[in-house]
């Protein structure tokens, strides 16, 4: 208790050294990239959040999956404490039906689809630009729930920036990083240690005090880039990443090398008066050499294409793709868009279109043995979604958000028991989303660095395979209510933030017989910058000792402190 209340006594002695209010300024119109080319963020039809590095760092949290806690639409599901696996859904879809890209450039793997985000660090990320939605019209498979695209720091001041973190269950964390534009070139050089013991104490389900133990991680990241600007030649990118995680999420005696050789070639046309075209094609040869599922590859293909046509305050936006890949039919994703003025700043949105994604590696290939096997014969997921929105700027710079999405999905991959009781995948389930989106970030009561947030995700998933019983129910995991707020003080020295998130009850069974219980979290971040290179930092997860599960059998840390400190040379 004694750590907590020197939390809560630091927050209250900050405002008294605080200086005066920062001024305001006219920022620019804000770009994004995640629909393949530039364009304005208020220019995209689809439903839209980005996280710029601002709000990163007024977020509590260590990786990509805490800062995504608070947008509507995701369900976050961590499995122990940080760094541990940790599941994410959007709107519905599983971790493997979101596509994330680094800057552009997929990291989804072909062997298992999904990316696990308590594995991705903040410090070198300099925004997140998140699609809700299907994207298969412009990315072809994956992105049937979404698109996230992490956008890296590119450069910096040319010194070296430097951070250290301790907390708690035996946590410390060191980071170097350095940046620099010299002409029209830029590098950029981040590094990254992790080390935590992660032990802790929960109760179980009877209430009886248990040790989660052999639970150490050890995680090391070096990320390397450059690029030059050509002007209106373009810009030419590279870059390399090594990520070493040597306890691993499943410490089994087995060996994957997964390779992925790709490339694109993209156009943007500017037509007479408010007409814009962009075409493209890309390929990417995706390869596996493992101890469990073999050496396979695979090629895919595609083309692609979008119009922009502005019809006074409405833009039109249909595009279409078609993808070839070894061994299947040709796949045609369509999609057509619509975003308006309704007022100056209300902003109306709406979207349809289909989406895919085809099966992994690991489904189609798993060897047999006593408890699974793959199947050969599996045929991509299949979904046809729509959306509607409006989203609504203040004039006091606030903003306002309020969005509905139906989903049909069809052929789901479904692992389950087979013949010989050995479990195989199978194209069997049928699932219906429909959920609303909300979320509002104002100032308050006119004070300047006062503001106030919130959010609610309303998602009804409704199944329609399996028995009798099964049927129209809830499908398993996915909770009916989430919720969020939060209060944040901001002055030029020093931040205060205070977030809480509620999830409701999830079922465990099919027939939604039994459940895991509902749950709030409170998280606590105090920010001090002393002067322009240095800063403090402390934080306060799950400030309320809340003792809760997302997964069954897999129990969530109760109270962590963390402490940072950070220098720029």
């Amino acid at each position: 208790m004694k750590p907590l209340l020197a939390v809560l006594c630091l927050l209250l002695i900050l405002p008294a050294v605080a200086d005066e209010p920062a001024p305001t300024e006219e920022l620019p119109e804000m770009e994004v990239s995640v629909q393949r080319y530039r364009q304005p963020k208020d220019d995209v039809a689809a439903a839209l959040a980005v996280i710029d590095r601002k709000d990163l760092d007024k977020r509590a949290g260590e990786s990509l999956r805490d800062v995504l806690a608070d947008i509507p639409g995701f369900d976050i599901r961590p499995q122990g404490s940080a760094g541990a696996q940790a599941g994410i859904s959007l709107r519905g879809s599983r971790t493997e039906q979101i596509l994330v890209l680094i800057d552009g450039r997929r990291v989804n793997t072909a062997q298992g689809g999904g990316v696990d985000f308590s594995n991705l660090p903040l410090d070198s990320i300099e925004r997140i630009e998140i699609l809700r939605g299907g994207g298969s019209a412009l990315y072809g498979s994956d992105p049937v729930g979404g698109v996230i695209n992490i956008v890296t720091r590119k450069s910096g001041g040319g010194g070296v920036e430097t951070h250290l973190s301790w907390g708690s269950f035996d946590t410390y964390d060191i980071g170097l990083g350095s940046g620099q534009t010299i002409g029209r070139g830029n590098y950029r050089v981040d590094f990254d240690r992790f080390v935590q013991t992660g032990d802790f104490e929960f109760k179980d389900n009877q209430g009886v005090r248990q040790h989660r133990g052999n639970n150490r991680l050890l995680r090391t990241d070096l990320r390397a880039q450059g690029g030059y600007d050509f002007g209106a030649g373009g810009a030419l990118t590279a870059g390399f990443g090594i990520f070493f995680d040597p306890t691993g999420a499943f410490p089994v005696d087995a060996n994957h090398r997964n390779r992925l050789l790709g490339g694109e070639v993209l156009a943007v046309l500017d037509g007479p008066g408010a007409h814009r075209g962009v075409a493209g094609l890309d390929f990417r040869r995706e390869t596996i050499r493992s101890t469990n599922d073999g050496r396979h590859h695979r090629t895919t293909a595609g083309i692609f294409g979008s119009y922009e046509l502005a019809i006074g305050p409405v833009t039109l936006l249909p595009s279409l793709r078609v993808d070839g890949q070894t061994g299947e039919r040709p796949i045609v994703s369509p999609k057509f868009g619509l975003v308006g003025r309704a007022a100056r700043n209300l902003k109306v949105r709406a979207n349809a279109g289909r989406s895919f994604r085809a099966p992994s590696f690991d489904d189609l290939y798993w060897p047999e043995d006593a408890f699974a096997r793959g199947n050969p014969l599996l045929t991509p997921e299949h979904s046809t979604e729509w959306d509607v929105g409006l989203d609504w700027q203040t004039g006091g710079g606030g903003t306002v958000s309020v969005g509905y999405f139906n989903r049909s999905s069809r052929d789901l991959i479904v692992w389950q028991p087979g013949a010989g009781n050995k479990w195989m995948p199978q194209n069997l389930s049928s699932v219906r989303f429909q959920g609303i989106e909300t979320s509002f970030e104002l100032p308050l009561f006119g004070v300047r660095g006062l503001t106030v947030r919130g959010g609610y995700y309303f998602l009804k998933a409704t199944t329609h395979s399996g028995t009798a019983a099964e049927q129209n129910k809830q499908l398993v995991g996915h909770p009916v209510h989430q919720g969020s707020a939060g209060i944040c003080y901001e002055q030029r020295r020093w931040l205060a933030d205070l977030g809480m998130r509620t999830v409701g009850a999830r079922f465990t069974t099919a027939a939604n017989t039994q459940t895991l219980p509902s749950y709030a979290v409170l998280d606590l971040v105090g920010r001090w910058r002393p002067d322009a290179r240095t800063e403090l930092r402390v934080e306060a997860l799950n400030l309320l000792n809340t003792s809760y599960r997302t997964v069954l059998d897999y129990p969530v840390p109760g109270l962590e402190l963390r402490f940072t400190g950070s220098r720029r040379f």
